[in-house]
């Protein structure tokens, strides 16, 4: 009797590491488990669009593309625009494009028209890109076309630093901060100069430099999410902002840059294998477009309910 209670133990133990090895082998097929998600082991995914990936290693920063990887050690963002994925890798007058057909080519080079060096892009219906530049430890703009016509540089007043850029519909917003002058204000020169919230907005008329209206001046800080330069009421549907295609969650602009709070002015709303930004509460101008993070319920093609906190959203 003992040992046949010691054979249905075993019989038990069994069962249970087979299921285990099954279910880990599914593991794969899971939303947001795919050849860059290994990554995760070796390194910090900064960004991703179509078949690129922006990781850091031990040895640095790489990109992958269609999972090939190569040393980036300056890249700083990947961006997605219909079928083309356009990366910032930190070389002065270029940035570098690959094309979803032409994908086994690899990154092709396609240049600025000038020495300046891409730190973020953002392209708009009309196949404009604003370009988010670094000068030194501060950030200006440009604009070029697809065609090649690009802008001169914006000049700025003061220092400003760049985090977020949404498009609009005349244009872009850009978010970050303006950083005071070290004797500003009779501020002591010995310490770190302030950062005050900066929201601006552009414009590009297809041939001069970017202009700019400050839309948002705040407090100390910096701004990394969207802001809203009109009135918006309750109920309005703000976009797409995630969809799921095939066993992946892709994120929008839109999804990229709002921020957390425990008291949003919109939520997420499924639709399918999408979520789209709705108002819960009227927005004014200037207000931020605020989220209550959750994690994602999605039904696999085996009709299991899944809970993956497999879209990092910061």
């Amino acid at each position: 009797e003992e040992s046949e209670h010691q054979w249905l133990s075993f019989a038990v133990f069994t069962f249970f590491i087979i299921t285990g090895a099954v279910l880990i082998d599914w593991s794969s097929e899971l939303p947001g488990v795919h050849d860059g998600g290994k990554l995760s082991a070796e390194g910090t995914i900064y960004d991703s669009a179509g078949d690129a990936i922006l990781y850091k290693a031990e040895n640095g920063m790489h990109v992958s593309l269609n999972g090939n990887s190569a040393q980036a050690q300056f890249g700083t963002c990947l961006v997605q625009h219909e079928e083309i994925t356009f990366a910032c890798l930190g070389e002065e007058g270029i940035v570098w494009f690959s094309e979803e057909d032409t994908v086994e080519l690899g990154w092709l080079p396609m240049s600025l028209g000038s020495s300046i060096i891409a730190s973020q892009l953002s392209l708009n219906s009309l196949d404009q890109m604003l370009i988010i530049t670094q000068e030194g430890t501060a950030n200006s703009l440009a604009a070029m076309d697809l065609g090649g016509n690009a802008s001169p540089t914006t000049n700025l007043e003061g220092n400003m630093h760049f985090e977020a850029v949404t498009t609009t519909e005349d244009g872009w917003l850009v978010g970050g901060s303006w950083q005071a002058p070290s004797n500003w204000l009779g501020s002591d020169q010995t310490q770190v100069p302030l950062m005050f919230e900066l929201v601006i907005s552009v414009q590009w008329d297809g041939t001069n430099a970017p202009s700019t209206k400050i839309v948002h001046m705040g407090d100390q800080g910096r701004i990394h999410g969207i802001f809203a330069t009109d009135d918006i009421s309750k109920g309005t549907r703000l976009g797409l902002s995630h969809m799921l295609i095939d066993t992946e969650i892709f994120r929008t602009p839109l999804g990229g840059f709002y921020n957390h709070s425990m008291s949003p002015n919109t939520k997420k709303t499924q639709e399918g294998h999408k979520w789209f930004l709705d108002v819960i509460e009227d927005i004014k101008i200037g207000d931020e477009i605020l989220v209550t993070y959750t994690l994602y319920k999605v039904e696999d093609i085996n009709k299991l309910s899944i809970i993956s906190q497999f879209m990092q959203e910061d």
